[in-house]
């Protein structure tokens, strides 16, 4: 059980990755750009005058050991950061506590049932996926939508050879200087409270739907991240809530619109604050982890960035 929900914690930080799995990635890279990250840099007049420095990596939070190290630029800038910050603390994420309140929290009260919650169609594709996976249904009979997505999710991606102890923050966090510190821009609190928000019956609906199609899905996926790929990762996330996904209907189509809105938009605004607010009051080389899909797109934390006035520009890997 504690297996699984470190899994599943590992990926709370990266909804939107959760409804995609992976696949055995080539054995050689193949990158159109050689040069590209997934690192940004940030500047401008109020960098300067604050003796401040800060950097953006997107990270993906599940992984293999053969993702590091990183490349040149990337770890040259993280092995110099004073601060490194996370979405949640990496450390608070694999303890016991937070696994426990994970699996409190996910549960249904005693009198009620996932097939009281969920309408029969979605609880249909889910009887379909169990019975691919050999699962009997009183495993998830009790558990809240959200986390029936999260433990479906996390055991596709460890099935394919993916594991968040592999995850890029977990990496960071195993190698960090020895007198770096850590800090946080949201906490595990804010994220179950996000995942208790968001309409559940969309959520698991939707990652149901797409079920049997997500493994090449996120093949594409990682290979676009690792290769610093911004306009096929961004096209990969937000394709659906971009009207790009047909096959949903006008209906469906807004309510995953809302549910994205939530996962990113929201969250990338109370990033970009955290992240002014360091650069403002604080002091040293701020090294800045967050999923990749909070630094593309025109709503991202890049973008709004820019807007406070800030110069955030792409950092390229030298050949």
């Amino acid at each position: 059980m504690r297996q699984w929900l470190r899994a599943v914690i590992g990926l709370c930080v990266g909804i939107a990755s959760t409804i995609l799995s992976a696949q055995t990635l080539p054995a050689k890279l193949q990158c159109q750009d050689s040069g590209s990250t997934m690192l940004w840099q940030v500047e401008g007049p109020q960098i300067k005058a604050g003796k401040v420095s800060v950097q953006l990596l997107g990270s993906i939070h599940v992984g293999k050991p053969e993702f590091y190290p990183l490349a040149p630029v990337v770890e040259q800038h993280f092995r110099a950061a004073d601060t490194l910050v996370f979405e949640v603390d990496p450390r608070v994420t694999t303890s016991l506590e937070s696994a426990l309140s994970i699996q409190q929290r996910g549960m249904l009260p005693a009198e009620r049932s996932l097939d009281q919650v969920v309408d029969s169609a979605t609880m249909t594709s889910l009887r379909k996926v169990l019975q691919q996976l050999q699962l009997p249904e009183a495993l998830v009979g009790r558990m809240k939508p959200w986390m029936v997505t999260l433990l479906l999710t996390s055991m596709q991606v460890q099935a394919l050879g993916f594991d968040p102890d592999n995850g890029v923050e977990n990496y960071l966090v195993r190698m960090k200087p020895q007198a770096a510190k850590i800090a946080e821009l949201e906490s595990m609190e804010t994220q179950l409270s996000l995942l208790e928000s968001l309409d559940q019956q969309t959520l698991l609906h939707y990652t149901l739907d797409d079920y049997s199609n997500t493994t090449a899905q996120m093949d594409t996926l990682v290979t676009a991240w690792r290769c610093g790929d911004h306009a096929r990762l961004s096209s990969l996330l937000f394709a659906a809530s971009d009207n790009h996904d047909h096959h949903l209907s006008a209906a469906d189509q807004g309510k995953l619109g809302k549910l994205m809105k939530q996962l990113f938009d929201d969250r990338n605004k109370l990033m970009a604050d955290k992240i002014e607010q360091f650069i403002r009051t604080g002091s040293g080389d701020y090294f800045v982890v967050v999923g990749a899909g909070h630094l593309l797109g025109d709503s991202s934390v890049v973008s709004l960035l820019r807007q406070k006035g800030f110069v955030v520009n792409a950092v390229r890997n030298k050949p």
